[in-house]
């Protein structure tokens, strides 16, 4: 068996080509992803309030839901206190602290009186709920700006309605309560 010369200037040119990326080539690859960065960039700043938007109002919808499943699990009443803001500069601005509400049984736990509509001391909070960045909770017109549910499921004294949301984008979302309990966004 011959084994031929080996040429180590030739092997190690040969290794040096074979391998890796030149200087021009990863140049050009960093172009290219600069100018998809600027295209892609701003794109997801504007759906990023509208997300922010949808999840809020879907987030709202789920939980008037449990308020009204957790009076008919635990047999007491569910009360959902609503802090509204005033959105007078819509839709050119939504207020960074855009209102939101709290969740909690009222049973007259600690200090309370049950069935009162009034978070008292020990009563037990379920959740407590800020609207994020460019989103506000801007009207109710449910009386006394919360909607207590009944162990049947029912709204307290028939009390129903609808709690509105918007966004710095001059989108609008109607969360409504009917008689029947039946909560419906629109």
């Amino acid at each position: 068996m011959i084994i031929p010369p080996h040429n180590s200037k030739k092997s190690a040119q040969q290794f040096n080509n074979s391998h890796g990326f030149t200087l021009i080539e990863l140049s050009i690859a960093m172009v290219l992803i600069a100018i998809l960065s600027a295209i892609a960039i701003p794109s997801f700043s504007s759906w990023l309030p509208n997300l922010r938007f949808q999840d809020s109002t879907q987030n709202l919808q789920y939980d008037l839901q449990l308020a009204k499943m957790t009076a008919i699990k635990r047999n007491a009443n569910v009360v959902m206190l609503i802090n509204k803001v005033s959105c007078t500069d819509l839709p050119d601005s939504v207020p960074n602290a855009g209102g939101g509400y709290t969740l909690f049984i009222d049973d007259g736990n600690g200090t309370g009186t049950a069935n009162d509509d009034l978070l008292s001391t020990g009563e037990t909070i379920l959740k407590t709920v800020i609207m994020p960045k460019n989103v506000a909770l801007c009207d109710t017109d449910l009386t006394g700006d919360l909607i207590a549910f009944l162990p049947t499921g029912l709204p307290k004294d028939g009390n129903t309605g609808k709690i509105t949301l918007n966004n710095d984008y001059s989108r609008q979302s109607e969360i409504s309560v009917n008689i029947s309990g039946v909560i419906t966004n629109q």
